[in-house]
């Protein structure tokens, strides 16, 4: 059989592929936000407590923002290899394989199709192994092995905390303002 006769059977795997990579990305962008917007909340919550209670020195004051900047900092690039490995197809394949089983053979696929000029196997097994996948998994539709819950609770997540950010500054607006300038201005002599 030609490629030009097995290229619909892969674009159509890489088409399938790529919702379920879609789909996978976005659990974790949402998982992600809502988990570092819900981390910053706690952390100005407990240190504006700890600092009305304590009344904080600059050198706490100091620290306690050189903490802020560090989680931050390690926060984002942890964010960033974890994106990168949900970014490509050969994650989804994989997760695809886990879930539902195509004994590796999508797997294979995916990295045929990504590695179309280098591939270092048998084109021909190749082609077979693509033709079999399309065949006996066209009914299976792979983007709903991916749970919607873990999406749906992240939103839930940010959303309730953008209501609980909201109503607290509503209420404790200066309150909170004054500890965010104590903590932002570490070496200022402001009052608690």
């Amino acid at each position: 059989m030609s490629d030009i006769a097995l290229d619909p059977a892969l674009q159509r795997i890489v088409s399938r592929v790529d919702a379920v990579r879609r789909r996978l990305a976005m659990t974790n962008l949402l998982r992600w936000i809502a988990s570092f917007l819900g981390a910053i909340l706690l952390f100005v919550v407990f240190y504006a407590w700890l600092d009305h209670h304590f009344h904080f020195g600059p050198v706490l004051r100091l620290l306690t923002l050189g903490l802020l900047a560090t989680g931050i900092a390690v926060a984002l690039y942890r964010f960033a290899m974890d994106v990168r490995s949900h970014i490509n197809l050969e994650h989804a394949a994989r997760y695809i394989e886990h879930r539902s089983s195509c004994r590796q053979q999508l797997l294979a696929a995916v990295e045929y199709y990504a590695n179309r000029e280098d591939y270092a196997y048998s084109e021909s097994l190749a082609h077979f192994m693509i033709r079999q996948v399309d065949q006996h998994t066209a009914q299976i539709d792979w983007a709903q092995l991916v749970p919607r819950w873990p999406r749906l609770l992240s939103i839930a997540i940010i959303v309730l905390g953008a209501l609980a950010t909201g109503w607290m500054a509503w209420n404790n607006g200066s309150y909170f303002l004054h500890y965010m300038a104590r903590l932002l201005q570490p070496t200022a002599a402001i009052a608690p």
